[in-house]
């Protein structure tokens, strides 16, 4: 099947929307084609350590190797995969894209829609939010297609930087299919065999202990279709549940909640989205610490003020401290 092709005008800061941590499989390209996001030869866990041959997990993870040299923001390239997707956009005046997947799709994945439009306007009409919208109107979120996939990178950022966060997810994917010769990422078959021992031995630490038992209490559940059922219950339910993960705590709940599930209620509280809340909506708690306790103050205040968009207001709460310099913090 030939891919899609088309472009979209909608105002979005793209190069922010897919490497500010909402998502991990989307690299910066110059030009080298699409080897780097080539699928492997099919890999299967091994519980040994070292060097493995094709019939285990290779050492250093391949793919999503960014090229010696980046285009201008204007003209770079950008690839990814989502799903059963594989995506090829070039960022100018517009976007131009390439795509397994259609149009509706990745308009869906991105917030390119209408809905988030009324949202945005909604919110735009709170004087209290006027200017803070205003100052980011390129800012999207994500809203996946498959709800484990990002239920599972979520799982890999507890307690870690991006950096890190990326490297762990890449071992992770290293065991997916392949599409059009791409690789996509593995669903909970693929991924329940990779033990405590090989993710310590990935660099995944103490993680290495809690994301079996929660693949195992994923599959468990019923995977996609658990997650999916989540979809009609209560912000507060939803937390709930995500907490039987093992590792998975109140703020990773949210986090899990609005960036794998989708949830535009979700409002998972750090030290980004604590400091602008004391500027901007909560001067009461500015020069506070952050605590456990507050973190589910401050999600459920988020959720309480604006209801199915706060967490709308939590990524523009968070965009907007982590573009400030760190002395205006």
């Amino acid at each position: 099947m030939s891919p899609f092709c088309y472009s979209v005008t909608a105002p979005v800061d793209f190069p922010f929307l897919v490497s500010g941590g909402q998502v991990f499989l989307w690299r910066e390209q110059s030009g080298l084609g699409e080897g780097w996001l080539a699928a492997p030869a099919r890999a299967t866990p091994s519980s040994r350590g070292g060097e493995t041959s094709n019939k285990g997990l290779t050492t250093a993870p391949t793919g999503l190797r960014p090229g010696p040299a980046s285009l201008p923001k204007q003209q770079a390239i950008w690839h990814g995969v989502h799903g059963p997707d594989w995506y090829e956009v070039r960022v100018g005046e517009r976007l131009e894209v390439t795509s397994s997947a259609p149009e509706s799709e990745f308009h869906r994945l991105f917030s390119l829609t209408p809905e988030w439009d009324a949202a945005v306007n909604e919110l735009r009409a709170d004087p209290r939010l006027t200017e803070l919208l205003d100052r980011h109107p390129g800012l999207r979120l994500v809203r996946p297609r498959v709800r484990l996939e990002g239920t599972v990178c979520f799982l890999c950022t507890s307690n870690n930087h991006l950096p890190r966060i990326t490297a762990m997810i890449e071992r992770l994917w290293n065991l997916g299919p392949g599409r059009d010769g791409r690789r996509l990422f593995p669903d909970l078959a693929a991924l329940l065999p990779v033990n405590e021992e090989r993710l310590r031995e990935w660099g995944f630490g103490y993680r290495g202990r809690t994301i079996p038992l929660a693949l195992r209490a994923l599959a468990d559940h019923g995977g996609e279709e658990w997650l999916a059922s989540l979809d009609s219950e209560p912000m507060p339910t939803v937390r709930r549940e995500l907490m039987t993960l093992a590792g998975v705590g109140p703020k990773l709940a949210e986090c899990i909640a609005l960036f794998g599930l989708g949830r535009w209620d979700a409002a998972p509280v750090d030290t980004h989205v604590w400091q602008s809340l004391g500027r901007w909506l909560r001067p009461d708690w500015a020069g506070l610490a952050l605590s456990a306790r507050r973190i589910t103050e401050a999600s459920d205040w988020l959720r309480g003020e604006f209801g199915p968009y706060a967490g709308i207001v939590q990524q523009f709460l968070f965009t907007d401290n982590l573009r400030r310099p760190r002395g205006e913090r």
